[in-house]
């Protein structure tokens, strides 16, 4: 019989992964004295739009020194065709694959926005074509390469009741490094530079500037979360 999703510690596990089992364990009961007062305020429903990704939520827990590392996504922008840039698939810059300079397999794409990539090596570069097979995603249509880690949340999301895994796949969720928003006024034209994990600053130049912060998303033209 399958078991519940429960944290089990294992015979196998080491004394760091029962400390970081045992923390979670305990970030999921919490003071169970204040049970009754908490539950109303756990839950949260939203309706995405289409072309949603990013959702504004009710408060919660991070699982302690827990992260979801991403060492390679390709932040893409003005909607390239994905043709060939499925999962598995191993993508490369260069004449050729046995001449890359810069390869890897693709686990995840989201949409025309991103494709995430595992086992990456050699140098990418905005300035270069990216293929995979006989497919191309042009110069044009490609932005950076951002590598990050991200929280992980003591959370369950549940897309039309049915629960999604937290993982940077297509059909998962994680928590983004949202640390703070600008909010803007009168309808602004946001370049199409302006995409995830390009630097944004106030001066004459980034060298000398007075503020600099990087981007997440930009919320249509009334916000841009950092």
């Amino acid at each position: 019989m399958a078991i519940n999703q429960e944290t089990r510690i294992n015979k196998a596990n080491s004394f760091e992964t029962w400390r970081q089992k045992d923390n979670e364990i305990s970030i999921h009961v919490g003071d169970t004295a204040l049970l009754d007062s908490r539950i109303a305020d756990k839950e949260y429903s939203t309706t995405a739009s289409a072309g949603d990704y990013s959702i504004d939520a009710t408060r919660f827990e991070l699982s302690t020194e827990n992260t979801i590392d991403n060492f390679s996504t390709i932040i893409l922008k003005s909607n390239p065709t994905m043709t060939g840039f499925v999962a598995n698939a191993t993508v490369f810059q260069g004449a050729d694959l046995a001449n890359a300079t810069w390869s890897g397999t693709i686990f995840s794409v989201i949409g025309t926005t991103k494709i995430y990539v595992s086992g990456a090596s050699g140098t990418y570069t905005a300035a270069a074509i990216l293929k995979t097979g006989g497919n191309t995603i042009a110069i044009a249509n490609q932005s950076r390469l951002v590598s990050e880690s991200y929280p992980v949340g003591v959370i369950r999301v549940y897309k039309n009741g049915t629960e999604i895994p937290q993982t940077l796949t297509a059909g998962g969720f994680h928590v983004t490094n949202w640390q703070g928003s600008i909010n803007l006024t009168g309808n602004p034209s946001i370049p199409a530079t302006f995409t995830e994990g390009c630097t944004l600053y106030q001066g004459s130049n980034l060298a000398s500037a007075t503020w600099t912060g990087i981007l997440l998303k930009a919320i249509g033209t009334t916000q841009l979360r950092l």
